[in-house]
């Protein structure tokens, strides 16, 4: 089964782009699609689809389960 999640980036150039695909992509999310929404004064809002195989959990996931189900701080 597969899992999905959408992120929302704010942009006025392709870094944070470029940067929330690839952060989303080390944790095994594999972008799907996309959609840009302008929001005036130039900028834009970029919606981005990702999904990945289930069963596989968030990092933060496998470290509370290592660590007792706390989180460092």
């Amino acid at each position: 089964m597969a899992e999905y999640k959408v992120r929302v980036v704010g942009h006025e150039g392709t870094g944070e782009l470029e940067e929330a695909c690839n952060g989303m992509a080390a944790d095994g999310w594999r972008l799907v699609s996309t959609s840009l929404l302008g929001v005036g004064a130039g900028g834009t809002r970029a919606y981005l689809f990702f999904e990945r195989e289930g069963g596989r959990r968030e990092p933060q996931d496998v470290w509370r389960a290592q660590h007792g189900g706390h989180d460092a701080g």
